[in-house]
């Protein structure tokens, strides 16, 4: 089985003092020959 998985966030500040955050996530998984 191979497995990968990565995850990846960052912020944003804006100059009014708010800010946002996303993330972005990617899994994947191969279990291999059926």
């Amino acid at each position: 089985m191979i497995s990968l998985s990565g995850e990846y966030g960052w912020k944003f500040t804006s100059e009014k003092g708010w800010y946002i955050e996303p993330q972005a996530q990617l899994q994947y998984l191969y279990p291999g020959s059926p």
